[in-house]
């Protein structure tokens, strides 16, 4: 999707501390996709961008505009769908997601989650149990569309190498 950033239909994790700027990198891209303009000379494949907004939500709306001035790029015809926070592991939630995915006029080419624990659901990320399950239903996704799941996440609480929660 992205020039040696993003592949496309695979599961991608992008995790850092609160604060430092991955909901802005991630709308960056969902946009960039959405309207095929290139990412800082990296080429981009367009398509369909689902952007469910766990956090953030009243502010999304202001963030693609500001994203939209600076770039003096329009994204009035954009195949760029913003969903609330689903939590994907819950079959019901999922079946209604992947119903919604398929009323589009074409296949999401990404699917942004942000935050993993906003979309999540009930479990508990520590658990390898739960986060089997997370990661299972987002393949499930995948799987069907042929798309790009990007998730967005939160570093370790003392582990700042690596993602908070479970290591699966």
């Amino acid at each position: 999707l992205l020039r040696g950033m993003l592949e496309r239909d695979t599961f991608a994790l992008i995790f850092s501390d609160p604060g430092s700027g991955k909901s802005f990198l991630t709308i960056d891209w969902a946009c960039r996709i959405a309207t095929g303009t290139p990412w800082r000379s990296h080429a981009v494949h367009a398509g369909p961008v689902v952007y469910v907004a766990g956090e953030g939500q009243q502010g999304f709306g202001r963030r693609i505009r500001a994203w939209s001035e600076h770039n003096g790029v329009s994204l009035a015809d954009a195949p760029l769908y913003v969903a609330p926070a689903v939590a994907i592991s819950d079959m019901s939630q999922l079946t209604e997601l992947m119903q919604a995915l398929g009323a589009l006029s074409e296949p999401p080419a990404l699917i942004v989650l942000d935050t993993l624990a906003r979309c999540f659901g009930g479990g508990d990320e520590n658990s390898t149990q739960d986060m089997t399950k997370f990661v299972s239903a987002c393949d499930t996704i995948r799987q069907r569309y042929h798309c790009t799941i990007l998730v967005v996440h939160h570093t370790g609480h003392a582990d700042k190498s690596r993602a908070r929660g479970a290591i699966a």
